[in-house]
């Protein structure tokens, strides 16, 4: 892992994204590790070089995918019932500004990557929610405007 010159720390540009991952949040998460060990590494090899935000904390992990493209914004299944993919990743999004890292309200901090699909750095919350918020702008905006089916 280094250290650049702003104080981010980045993994490692040769390891692949996972690999990069774990030596970045491995020591964060003490319970249910195969979240990040196992989960976490299936879902990276089915997104090819797709950005992401990740989430660790001593219980687990979130991976979400960056939104890039919504090809079809019709009701798909998710979780228990069906939502449009565009409602799904505005969920994402406000679970990221108001949910994760509130220390006050779980007893300890998340910690925030951000993969631009190449490498893994830790980010701030902030900074999370700005790479998500607009490229979530973006993808609604093409919705609005016509350039993707609804």
């Amino acid at each position: 892992m280094n250290v650049s010159a702003n104080h981010i720390c980045i993994a490692k540009r040769s390891d692949t994204i996972h690999q990069q991952l774990v030596a970045l949040v491995g020591k964060t998460v003490t319970y249910y590790r195969d979240d990040l060990l196992i989960h976490d590494a299936n879902c990276i090899s089915r997104m090819e070089k797709c950005e992401f935000i990740h989430l660790s904390y001593c219980s687990g992990t979130h991976l979400y995918e960056v939104p890039c493209l919504i090809e079809n914004n019709s009701m798909i299944p998710h979780l228990f019932g069906k939502k449009r993919p565009s409602d799904i990743y505005t969920d994402n999004l406000d679970l990221l500004k108001t949910y994760f890292g509130r220390p006050e309200y779980f007893g300890y901090k998340h910690r925030f990557c951000y993969c631009d699909g190449i490498n893994v750095r830790i980010v701030s919350q902030d900074k999370a929610i700005s790479i998500y918020q607009k490229a979530l702008n973006r993808v609604l905006g093409q919705l609005r405007i016509g350039l993707l089916p609804a």
